[in-house]
């Protein structure tokens, strides 16, 4: 049976998300060359696809049709596929690597776990950009707000009836 074209949603290329159909045979390498033929700014020396919070990328020889349903959302990290993240929790600051595909969600709970948040408490805190008046949202990807190298982010941890915009 022959295998047919699918298509997925990749994140990361532009603002939004778009609609891309992989082709039979095509590999996650195959993918993000065609990807940057067709104009987009991939490097893809350091170019990584991947699932949402996931602890692995995409092998770049896998065959996509193989491991993705029509429809899937799948991530390209193109410029910074691990993010050096500081969050400051006045008067201290502790700093983690974190897979670009990783979640503000996911860091939260790091964060939390680190500067020794109390489990009854965790819901009263949240992530923020330093200058920024409201939190960031906990689905966004950390390599979503690092366009370029450094690979670097500082985040506040603060809780929410700190926050005076909201």
């Amino acid at each position: 049976m022959a295998t047919r074209p699918i298509s997925i949603l990749i994140h990361g290329l532009r603002p939004a998300a778009e609609i891309v159909e992989v082709f039979p045979a095509e590999t996650a390498a195959g993918l993000l060359r065609r990807l940057k033929e067709h104009g987009h700014e991939i490097d893809l020396e350091v170019a990584v696809l991947s699932f949402r919070d996931a602890d692995d990328d995409i092998r770049s020889d896998v065959v996509l049709v193989e491991i993705l349903e029509s429809g899937s959302h799948v991530h390209v990290h193109h410029h910074c596929p691990r993010v050096k993240v500081e969050v400051r929790f006045p008067p201290h600051a502790k700093t983690h690597d974190f897979r670009a595909n990783k979640t503000i969600g996911k860091v939260l709970a790091w964060a939390e776990h680190e500067f020794g948040i109390i489990p009854a408490q965790r819901g009263q805190y949240r992530l923020k950009l330093p200058t920024a008046i409201e939190y960031l949202d906990n689905d966004l990807h950390v390599g979503e707000l690092v366009k370029q190298p450094p690979c670097e982010l500082r985040v506040d941890l603060v809780r929410i009836e700190q926050n005076a915009g909201s």
